[in-house]
């Protein structure tokens, strides 16, 4: 079967992200999302049949047009499902930590994890006109949706702060984080996991002086 260019868009995935709905814990839908999400880390977003996704996650045909209607909707659910998940293991692995500093550190440091494990790297290197800025845009679905999230932390901090000094702290944290994650190595980040420095810079962007 022949192999089309891809018509997906960034605003298509921002919508895609933004209308997200939380899969239920089995059926073919996530067999197919995470199949996909392989498909994308090892031959990017072009180079992969509907029929190649549904030998990959194991079911018919038919079954894989049932759940998308066609590869660009396969690429939009995988790529915001990826998101979505990473954010929301984040989510779960810092909803313990009180201190707001040490919270939103924690977030970023997994987060420049789950980003380097995750089939996003592979992407902007294959397709980096469209994935560096649906992954780097102030409106791209990655800053919008972890922006979010991190400015409701920041917002614990100071409750009569303006929201939108809120968002500019935690864009300008997540662009620190994203850059982070593209480089091999920083001295923000200790391959011993004392992520002091980092923790410092947070602190400092914050407006929290160090104890």
């Amino acid at each position: 079967m022949a192999r089309t260019a891809t018509a997906i868009t960034r605003d298509g995935l921002i919508e895609s992200l933004l209308n997200y709905q939380p899969l239920p814990p089995s059926g073919s839908e996530p067999k197919l999302l995470d199949a996909a999400l392989e498909l994308l880390e090892d031959e990017g977003l072009r180079n992969w049949t509907m029929d190649e996704l549904a030998s990959k996650a194991k079911v018919g045909r038919t079954t894989a047009y049932r759940h998308f209607a066609s590869r660009d909707e396969v690429i939009t659910a995988a790529l915001a499902y990826a998101i979505q998940q990473m954010l929301s293991r984040i989510s779960f692995e810092v909803a313990n930590i009180t201190d707001i500093t040490e919270r939103i550190t924690t977030a970023m440091v997994l987060g420049i994890l789950e980003f380097r494990s995750s089939a996003l790297p592979a992407l902007m290197m294959s397709d980096p006109d469209l994935m560096v800025p649906l992954l780097a845009a102030s409106s791209g679905p990655l800053l919008v949706a972890a922006r979010a999230q991190l400015a409701s932390m920041a917002a614990g901090i100071n409750g009569d702060r303006e929201p939108e000094i809120d968002l500019a702290i935690a864009e300008t944290l997540l662009r620190l984080a994203i850059s982070l994650a593209q480089i091999p190595e920083s001295v923000l980040l200790s391959p011993t996991g004392n992520h002091s420095l980092l923790r410092t810079v947070v602190g400092a962007v914050l407006g929290i002086h160090p104890r």
